[in-house]
């Protein structure tokens, strides 16, 4: 049965977005109004080209009426029996592309068909970009219009959101040059709102239970892989480096022992490790899904025998759990930093945070002093366990 705008404005919105056909054929294809579970209702049209399914963003009803909608599926269905592909022509007239429109097309042609992380970039876009920006019209969007927005969550101790969004709108502004909706990308060259300089961040007690409970919870999947989780809280409970961490070798372990090979140290200094229960309990996690010689293995390149995590994702897989739960932003390094500077709270002496840390020493005293420190070292460490645990399991 045909379309009527009387039968669009009373279709109501469901838990889940769903589709009502117009009932004609336009050239092998068929035009649908899209009801969103917001409420918003968008012309779709679609089809097949070559065997693959093709999905058209017409526009939003009423900003695009049904005859204006039934007019342009016509032309993609001549398109078609041209043998032309109808997703490779603008959706529709550029004046009617506002920043909202061009949102829904970029999530439903490129975000979501290539995208993992899809539903990020869709909460992001919906919560901090749309509300504000969302009626500006496409050829009128300029940086001045998305500056206050960056500059609203540096302003909020949130800056690597404000990296976030800038990314987000920039990519989305890149594919709608690539799609002829736009001349050029306004925000090409934009340099990011915050650039990291952290020297002496510490995570405070609470932040260290964000951290554990939230920004490295195994089970959301879908924020965060479990190796890049691991890998994380590893740096925190062992204070060493991330580089040393994410290269972290099978062979390289001895029991409760983490024996790091000068050729690796980043200081070419072999260093012992002890390892605390905590640290105990992630290799445990990490034999169960073991695929190489690699303790942390690359999420990306994991059936690739002795590939690494990249460094860089446990970067940016903190600035995207700082999406859901906003912190003052800090580094992989920094969980470096916090774990020696509570060490030292707690009363470790110097010298034994000094060699955890497996900092050179100069002089006279590197030549003559050659005790290894390990019952010290392993002192401090199970101390430390107990503190993270008090930490973490605290619900003051």
């Amino acid at each position: 049965m045909a379309l009527t705008d009387r039968a669009i404005q009373h279709l109501k919105p469901k838990d889940k977005r769903y589709d009502v056909s117009d009932g004609t054929n336009y050239g092998g294809g068929n035009l649908m109004i899209r009801v969103q579970p917001s409420g918003s209702r968008y012309f779709v049209y679609r089809t097949k080209v070559a065997g693959k399914d093709r999905q058209i963003t017409i526009g939003k009803y009423p900003s695009v009426s049904l005859s204006e909608a039934r007019i342009k599926a016509a032309e993609y269905g001549e398109q078609r029996a041209d043998g032309i592909d109808p997703a490779l022509t603008p959706a529709f007239e550029l004046e009617q592309m506002t920043i909202q429109s061009l949102t829904h097309e970029f999530m439903e042609r490129w975000s979501k068909p290539r995208k993992k992380s899809w539903r990020q970039d869709e909460r992001i876009l919906n919560r901090d970009v749309l509300p504000k920006l969302g009626s500006i019209l496409l050829t009128d969007f300029r940086r001045a219009h998305l500056r206050p927005v960056l500059e609203e969550k540096v302003s909020a101790d949130t800056p690597m959101s404000a990296n976030m969004i800038l990314s987000i709108v920039r990519k989305m502004l890149n594919w709608a040059v690539d799609n002829d909706y736009l001349a050029a990308n306004p925000l090409s060259g934009m340099t990011q709102p915050h650039k990291p300089q952290s020297k002496d961040r510490v995570l405070s007690a609470n932040e260290i239970k964000v951290l554990w409970r939230e920004y490295t919870d195994p089970d959301l999947r879908e924020r965060i892989a479990v190796t890049t989780a691991m890998a994380l809280r590893m740096i925190l409970v062992t204070a060493q480096r991330p580089g040393e961490v994410v290269g972290m070798e099978w062979p390289e372990l001895d029991g409760d022992w983490w024996n790091l090979p000068a050729e690796r140290a980043k200081n070419g200094l072999a260093h012992r490790i002890p390892l605390n229960r905590l640290a105990l309990d992630i290799l445990e996690r990490m034999a169960g899904i073991r695929c190489s010689t690699a303790v942390f293995p690359s999420t990306r390149y994991a059936p690739l025998l002795g590939r690494h995590m990249n460094p860089n994702t446990l970067g940016f897989a903190i600035s995207r759990q700082m999406v859901f739960t906003p912190i003052p932003w800090f580094t992989p390094h920094d969980l470096r930093r916090t774990a020696a500077s509570h060490m030292a709270s707690m009363g470790t002496q110097p010298l034994v945070i000094s060699r955890l840390l497996n900092h050179k020493e100069g002089g006279i005293t590197q030549i003559y002093n050659r005790y290894s420190y390990d019952v010290e070292k392993r002192e401090a460490m199970d101390k430390w366990a107990d503190r993270i645990t008090e930490m973490v399991g605290s619900d003051e």
